[in-house]
């Protein structure tokens, strides 16, 4: 008796098809948390910012000129 080898490493199309749409589930919900959490963040951000802005190093902030436009 034998082991039949190439029956370890035999996969079917069925198989590939399940671990795949497994894969773009947890992909696609990975996705919309990290959006989530980046929008949460975002939000921080911008309530930090107008609470303290001298908290934010210079390079962060956008001077306004006069006549409406931001320069460094």
């Amino acid at each position: 008796m034998k082991l039949n080898e190439q029956m370890v490493a035999a996969i079917t199309g069925d198989e590939v098809v399940e671990e795949y749409k497994a894969e773009i589930g947890e992909l696609f919900n990975e996705k919309v948390i990290l959006k989530r959490q980046v929008t949460k963040q975002q939000a921080l951000i911008r309530y930090l910012f107008d609470k303290a802005p001298e908290a934010f190093p210079d390079d962060y902030i956008l001077k306004e000129e006069n006549n409406g436009t931001k320069n460094k």
